[in-house]
């Protein structure tokens, strides 16, 4: 009988063991990220997955994809679900480990309706004023005038309001206020779109021991493969600016 359990009791303990090694293997990367164009396409194709397979598959670590509205994916790497989001700003999130570098950037456009008598003369103008954009984004934590915030979870809903003045901007990538605009009001010339600010992207890792060594990672290979022709072609052949003329 004393035999049967402390086979059993080994046997458990050799399971569980295994479970936890198979747990901290450094042999896949889960990444999740809004859908954006030619950058995070649900089907695992764009810059952006293609830079992280750059980075990860040579170390031997393959890149598996999600795809989720902004706040799901960073949702999932908060409660250990993922290992990391694309594409957050610089120290958006108190819980998650950022590296050094980043991998792109994208300039935040302002989108305001001259028929409701807006302008827009730089930050200033935002001051105060009902100020809309995509659920999870945090531009406030890079605007340093007082807003009245408005998050929404589709770029249609926040749109309608602008029409119809129930705010007075409408934030926004660069890139995906211009597809918006293009998709719901084309040539909707009462619609005006200026440039805000540059923010660098990181990706947002979690804070585990998994993700410190996936971000370790990232800082190490970076600066061996930002300025090679492979990473150029790839910004080259999605259609971006290459963003590492400088160093970081």
């Amino acid at each position: 009988m004393v035999y049967r359990l402390l086979f059993i009791l080994l046997a458990t303990f050799s399971l569980l063991f295994s479970v936890h090694a198979k747990a901290e293997k450094l042999d896949e990367i889960l990444l999740a990220s809004e859908e954006w164009q030619r950058a995070t396409l649900s089907d695992g194709t764009g810059l952006y997955w293609d830079i992280f397979r750059y980075v990860y598959e040579p170390a031997g670590i393959k890149v598996k994809t999600l795809t989720f509205p902004y706040e799901t994916a960073v949702s999932y790497v908060q409660r250990g679900r993922a290992d990391a989001w694309l594409a957050s700003y610089l120290n958006e999130r108190e819980f998650a480990l950022y590296p050094q570098w980043h991998f792109d950037a994208e300039v935040v456009s302002v989108m305001y309706n001259k028929d409701n008598h807006t302008t827009f003369e730089g930050i200033e103008s935002l001051t105060n004023k009902q100020v809309a954009w995509i659920t999870g984004y945090a531009y406030h934590l890079y605007i340093d005038v007082p807003m009245q915030i408005h998050e929404l979870n589709n770029r249609k809903s926040i749109l309608r309001m602008l029409k119809r003045g129930r705010i007075d901007y409408f934030l926004d990538a660069e890139i995906d206020i211009g597809l918006a605009k293009k998709e719901f009001y084309p040539g909707d010339k009462s619609l005006i779109i200026k440039d805000l600010i540059k923010l660098k992207l990181y990706p947002a890792f979690a804070d585990t021991a998994k993700g410190q060594k996936f971000k370790s990672i990232w800082d190490q290979r970076m600066p061996k493969i930002y300025k090679t022709k492979k990473m150029k072609q790839l910004f080259k052949q999605w259609e971006f600016d290459y963003p590492f003329d400088d160093k970081i």
